[in-house]
């Protein structure tokens, strides 16, 4: 199903049941998503076919990767970058989650190192623009990607930015607690967990 919904240009934003619905175009988040899973399916079972599909996943955030190191998530069902969508939404969210998607290809050490290094030097061209978040599931994205690299490579400025965020989350925490609510928000909406995922693999760097 998941290669069906994707195309040379990347995974469907939506489907009628079964069929890919190509008037809904495409995000950012599903194919950073979809590169998550493809990645993990190759480092378990090293099928072929996840590589062409994580190919166009790469190719998909590098085209709608912006100057100033963010990303544009919504692209119409003309492969163009809608511009009206991506004003009316926030894109921290898609843009870690990118990013994310982008550190971990990069340490997968299965896959081939021609995509390994592709995915890096993607993430690397954002990270040098010193990029932040103030999104809660944004800042614990970038944690993750971060945590992913500093597995591998322990890098100060690397090292500094995760600390940060760590702080960050910390302090939306101390904000929103009560003694009958402990949560970052004062609200639960969704990828609830990633939240305190992300400062247990602060705490573990």
């Amino acid at each position: 199903h998941l290669a069906k919904l994707t195309d040379n240009f990347g995974i469907i934003q939506f489907a009628k049941l079964t069929e890919p619905d190509f008037s809904s175009g495409y995000t950012l988040d599903d194919n950073a998503r979809a590169l998550i899973v493809v990645a993990s399916h190759y480092k378990k079972f090293m099928t072929p076919s996840s590589l062409k599909l994580a190919s166009i996943y790469l190719d998909f955030i590098y085209r709608v990767a912006k100057p100033n190191g963010y990303f544009n998530n919504y692209v119409n069902s003309n492969r163009a970058i809608d511009e009206q969508k991506n004003r009316q939404e926030n894109s921290e969210d898609p843009s870690a989650r990118a990013l994310y998607a982008l550190a971990l290809v990069s340490t997968t050490k299965q896959i081939p190192k021609r995509i390994r290094y592709r995915a890096h030097s993607f993430f690397e061209q954002s990270f040098r623009k010193n990029i932040a978040f103030s999104s809660p599931r944004a800042i614990a994205f970038y944690i993750k990607a971060l945590n992913c690299l500093l597995s591998k490579w322990k890098e100060p400025k690397t090292l500094a930015v995760l600390r940060s965020c760590c702080e960050q989350l910390i302090i939306l925490y101390e904000k929103s607690r009560s003694l009958d609510w402990e949560w970052f928000e004062p609200y639960l909406t969704y990828s609830n967990a990633i939240l305190p995922e992300a400062l247990l693999l602060g705490y573990k760097i």
